[in-house]
């Protein structure tokens, strides 16, 4: 992690200590104010979070779905982050760089209805677009949301291979049909770099994002 240079407070475990020995060598002595402490800065990050709300995602899919997302942004509020939904096509709830109170950005993600058909191509693409904004090298990522049911607009997978690091939550279909969109999940993962996870119930949730926030 990064460090950044601040006044000195109690409980400040580093000091600058080349600059303390200058202004030493400069004064002759020390006052509490030349005392200068190194606070950990943690690395810039960005991400980009992209849900399904598309009509195979059911009352209860869309629900973690949206919750899950709900609560990645929450935990990004204080970075930049960028929330897409997406069914036949994607659309942005809020754009990396944009300034939109985190109540709002809620509210948005959870009013979502589910309707059209399936279009991981497009999210992907509008996602890419929203992180190639991103002007510093710290960390940046996309998380995708999704039961893996691609309908529309041609095989994801070459997308995700371009982000940085793509995490996806799986939110799989009861019976046959499950297992094709599982595994279209898991390839989408292993071509993103990133983390390939399954929610199945509500509990669940909290588990899994605080397994993919400290990865």
């Amino acid at each position: 992690s990064l460090r950044k240079k601040v006044p000195y407070y109690p409980g400040l475990m580093e000091f600058d200590e080349e600059l303390m020995i200058e202004l030493f060598l400069e004064k002759g002595y020390l006052s509490y104010e030349d005392i200068v402490g190194l606070e950990p800065r943690s690395q810039a990050k960005s991400g980009v979070l992209m849900f399904d709300s598309s009509g195979s995602m059911t009352e209860e899919k869309l629900f973690n779905a949206a919750l899950s997302t709900a609560v990645l942004a929450y935990h990004m509020r204080n970075e930049d982050y960028a929330v897409i939904g997406f069914g036949t096509r994607a659309f942005t709830i809020k754009k990396i760089g944009e300034r939109k109170d985190i109540g709002k950005v809620v509210e948005e993600i959870l009013d979502i209805s589910s309707i059209g058909y399936s279009n991981i191509s497009d999210a992907l693409s509008v996602g890419l677009k929203e992180l190639l904004k991103v002007k510093h090298k710290g960390k940046r990522w996309g998380v995708l949301i999704t039961d893996g049911e691609w309908n529309v607009g041609g095989d994801p997978t070459p997308l995700a291979a371009k982000f940085p690091t793509l995490h996806v939550i799986a939110t799989p279909s009861k019976g046959k049909i499950a297992e094709h969109g599982l595994k279209t999940c898991k390839e989408l993962a292993r071509a993103g770099r990133g983390r390939f996870m399954v929610v199945k119930n509500l509990s669940e949730i909290p588990r899994l994002l605080i397994r993919l926030l400290l990865s």
